[in-house]
Parts: structure tokens; C-alpha cells; sequence
């Protein structure tokens, strides 16, 4: 059974204070059960509020609180990724209630991440951007070695947690 990673935290503030740090690439990677990594799906599916669009892009889904939301592949992995000197770009895009990115173009969105699967951690600091004619928000987030990955972001008080699968 898998069950959606959520965690809410009271103040942003905790963002702030983490410390990089870079995983340790896997020895074999040929080792990594990606099947044992409790990715977040799409039971647990979040319509977000007007006038936001209900319907998520295809082959995701909606994931979130009232407060932040993002979505999600549908089968929980991010694969192909490329490689840059911090690690593996994703683009991950974030919606928060009344963003408006033409008043706030480089948004303060942290993202971090947690490797379940073994040892290594990540912050991503802000500044972030904004997308879709600033109705939404976008960071790239760069995520040191493949694995099962929870990831959090943080905005205006509000936190968003989902767990990837990060394979090659």
C-alpha cells in the first residue's frame, strides 16, 4: 500500500537554517528497488479551488492542501533527467491560492529533499520564478543522484511533501 507524504509545518523559518548536503552517489545502481519506494499517487488527488483548472495535465495529477499544490506523475518517477554539476534537473511547478507572479516575479519557494532509500538530503534555495503568465510557480530542482526521494516546499507558511521515484 502506498500512502501520500504530507507534512505541514507551522513557520517557514525551518528552511532557512538547513544545511546542503550532497548525497553519496549509489555504488550499483542496478541495486535500487525502485518498486520498494513509496511514491505519492494519484488516490490521493486534490482538486484545487477556482478558478484554478481542475483537470491536471495528462499522464498527472493534482497533489497538494488548499494552500500549496503541485502535480505529479501518475506512476510516481521522474526518469531521463539531465544532468548538470548539482545533479539532476527536474522543473517542478507549483500553484499557491491568488499567486501573482507579475508582482512577484522571483517567488521565495524553498524545495528540499530527503533520500529514503539511502543516506543524502538537498535544500533548494529560493529565488524561484513564475510560469503560465505568473499564475503559477517554477524552480528547478536539482536532485543529486537517483533513488527514492521525499521533497518539501515551503512558501508563505504553507507546506507541500511527495515522494518520487528519481530513476536513470
Amino acid at each position: 500500500m502506498h500512502l501520500p507524504a504530507v507534512s505541514l509545518m507551522v513557520s517557514v523559518g525551518l528552511a532557512s537554517t538547513l544545511v546542503t548536503q550532497i548525497a553519496q552517489p549509489s555504488a550499483n545502481l542496478s541495486a535500487l528497488n525502485t518498486a520498494t519506494c513509496p511514491v505519492t499517487e494519484g488516490r490521493a488527488a486534490f482538486s484545487p479551488p477556482a478558478p484554478y483548472d481542475e483537470a491536471a495535465p495528462p499522464g498527472t495529477f493534482w497533489y497538494g492542501n488548499p494552500g500549496l499544490w503541485t502535480n505529479l506523475q501518475v506512476d510516481g518517477t521522474w526518469r531521463g533527467l539531465n544532468q548538470n554539476a548539482s545533479g539532476l534537473r527536474q522543473k517542478v511547478f507549483w500553484w499557491h491560492p491568488g499567486f501573482d507572479g507579475k508582482s512577484e516575479q522571483k517567488p521565495e519557494l524553498t524545495v528540499t529533499g530527503r533520500r529514503l532509500d539511502s543516506a543524502g538530503s538537498f535544500v533548494q534555495s529560493p529565488p524561484a520564478t513564475n510560469a503560465f503568465d505568473g499564475w503559477a510557480i517554477l524552480t528547478g530542482v536539482d536532485v543529486p543522484t537517483v533513488g527514492c526521494w521525499e521533497l518539501t516546499g515551503w512558501y508563505r507558511g504553507n507546506t507541500l511533501s511527495f515522494v518520487v521515484s528519481i530513476e536513470p
